[in-house]
């Protein structure tokens, strides 16, 4: 750090050396003072794509992922080669699947032997129910890179089986709201999110003022980037339990 802080008081109107003392101040843990130094280093030079790169990722250090962002988005609009891969996933961290699979999508094409892209895409894949294209990415990204860790699709056969059953169960009593529930868990840890969501409103319509299909399907909507319309549950959920922890927690998670 006190290299490049020498380097910019020599030479204070240089962009680069104000890049990397940004990086460098990053490095060591103080995202803050980096991001003043990236912003003088776009100020000077504004096309520098690498620069907006740094400046979201200091807002991610932070866990500013709004703020992040834009600043992915613009390094991405001038051509920065890794913008897709950081884009993609801030907005997986956000919980907007369906726009960090298509920005981790972009980034294969630049980088189609990155594990770690792959990886990130199949989790995002698995949240909007395309699990069988997740299969592929996981697949992929053990193939690359045989450490990463078993991917939760290959733990869903007997995930499939029970829910199999238990759909067959409901054949037979369709207003058990206990075995729709367990049916709408089995759903959403098999990755089939839109069916789980779609049997926890059905849960709901039959007995609304069960809170916990409130809870579950609000953390559902959350991750599906439907933020509205899980605080909307989350609030009904703290109208029957006012003092739910877990259900506060929920409703600042949809606030972000």
């Amino acid at each position: 750090v006190r290299i490049w802080q020498e380097t910019v008081a020599l030479a204070p109107h240089h962009a680069r050396a104000h890049d990397n003392l940004g990086v460098a101040l990053l490095d060591d843990g103080r995202p803050q003072e980096a991001i003043a130094e990236l912003l003088e280093s776009l100020r000077l030079d504004p096309e520098a794509g690498y620069v907006y790169l740094n400046v979201g990722v200091a807002f991610m250090r932070l866990e500013q992922v709004d703020r992040a962002i834009p600043f992915f988005e613009r390094a991405v609009e001038v051509r920065d080669r890794r913008a897709a891969d950081a884009l993609g996933n801030a907005l997986q961290v956000k919980g907007d699947h369906a726009g960090a699979a298509h920005w981790l999508e972009q980034a294969l094409l630049a980088t189609p032997d990155s594990a770690s892209v792959h990886y990130r895409l199949a989790k995002s894949l698995e949240h909007l129910g395309r699990t069988e294209e997740a299969a592929r990415h996981y697949q992929e990204a053990r193939r690359i890179d045989p450490s990463l860790p078993e991917p939760p699709t290959a733990r869903q056969s007997d995930a499939a089986g029970a829910a199999a059953g238990l759909e067959q169960a409901l054949e037979l009593h369709p207003g058990d709201v206990d075995l729709r529930l367990r049916f709408a868990q089995v759903l959403g840890r098999s990755g089939r999110v839109p069916e789980a969501i779609q049997q926890y409103e059905e849960a709901l319509r039959l007995a609304p003022e069960r809170q916990d299909a409130h809870i579950n399907l609000a953390a559902l909507l959350v991750e599906q980037g439907r933020q509205q319309e899980a605080l909307e549950h989350s609030l009904k959920a703290l109208e029957i339990l006012p003092n739910s922890a877990e259900e506060q927690f929920n409703v600042a998670q949809a606030l972000r």
